[in-house]
């Protein structure tokens, strides 16, 4: 900058000068061009520079964002273990009030005054609240390892996705979607058919839980050989619920299952084998979903769909042969509210 400010000097003495002042004067605009350019290059580093001062405060920045955007994953994660630890107390105080009543209880009646058919009944209410309270507890803890649980190799991760549109679109102009959920390689044409599995005629590949639908706004749904796949807790405190959520008002809910009754009397009576009664209660085992986890009686059935606030609740057919299984299929009408 001094060696410029001398140039500087230097000409405008020499533009005073005759004759010489006249080529001073000459080089006036090749001088400046040759200044503006030694600028510009300058100010160019200078650019430079900033912009990386500039990048580095932005990584800077978005390297806080990522740590903050961590810290809040890690909160969440603490009150959910927060939450679960709070409910598990809750639970220890139930069972701990249930034993402080039945105790009560026992103490307002002497040895003497305390007979055997007492003594059953005390018994017996303990261990249906305490059996209430293990359950109730088994599925948090199932829950807090398996957020959406639903077959062992599914995930609450898998987002769903709608492989025909097609079909869809046609069914939801006809106000009419039917779902055939868990199909495996079995698929129905007048059905979306639903599975994790990207299978030849799969309609929608989704968990279980997780399927791409409103609530009221399916006109059936059906399963084959699905329920039984489910723990029981699984089944009744999260996916009744929500299968019976997406229903319309009178929308169908319709379920073939093995039918136990018929093969325990199909074993007994030597028209079924041991190693058939064992695979289609237990499930072939091939595969993590090949598990059953439940079985179903005739009553134990229509018990579940009304628990569900299901109605005109009927069975197409019992005692079916299916293969190596006998099987049932039963049905139920939503209620409108």
């Amino acid at each position: 900058m001094k060696f410029f400010l001398f140039l500087r000097s230097v000409y405008r003495r020499l533009v005073g000068l005759p004759y010489i002042g006249t080529v001073a004067r000459k080089l006036k605009e090749p001088v400046k061009t040759y200044i503006t350019k030694r600028y510009k290059k300058k100010n160019s580093t200078n650019n430079n520079y900033l912009d990386m001062i500039t990048h580095a405060v932005e990584s800077l920045r978005n390297g806080l964002i990522n740590n903050e955007q961590a810290i809040d994953h890690l909160n969440t994660a603490m009150n959910d273990q927060h939450e679960f630890t709070a409910n598990q107390d809750r639970r220890l105080d139930m069972i701990t009030n249930v034993i402080d009543a039945l105790q009560g209880k026992l103490n307002g009646v002497t040895s003497n005054q305390l007979d055997r058919q007492e003594a059953d009944v005390i018994r017996d209410e303990l261990f249906q609240r305490l059996e209430f309270v293990r359950a109730e507890t088994l599925f948090a803890v199932q829950n807090q390892s398996h957020k959406a649980y639903m077959f062992d190799h599914t995930s609450s991760e898998l987002d769903p996705k709608v492989k025909n549109n097609q079909k869809l679109e046609t069914m939801s102009q006809a106000k009419e979607i039917k779902i055939n959920i868990g199909c495996g390689h079995v698929f129905l044409n007048d059905y979306l058919n639903v599975d994790f599995r990207e299978l030849p005629g799969v309609d929608i590949i989704a968990d279980l839980g997780k399927i791409p639908f409103a609530e009221n706004t399916i006109a059936e749904i059906y399963s084959s050989h699905v329920l039984e796949h489910f723990p029981k807790q699984t089944l009744l405190n999260s996916l009744m619920p929500y299968w019976i959520s997406l229903l319309r008002p009178e929308g169908i809910f319709r379920a073939v299952v093995p039918d136990t009754e018929a093969m325990i009397a199909a074993f007994a009576n030597k028209k079924m084998s041991f190693e058939d009664l064992r695979e289609v209660t237990f499930g072939l085992q091939e595969y993590e979903g090949d598990f059953h986890y439940n079985m179903f009686s005739k009553q134990s059935l229509i018990d579940l769909l009304t628990q569900y606030g299901l109605s005109n609740i009927a069975f197409t057919f019992t005692d079916r042969k299916n293969g190596k299984c006998f099987d049932m299929e039963i049905y139920g009408t939503k209620k409108i509210i």
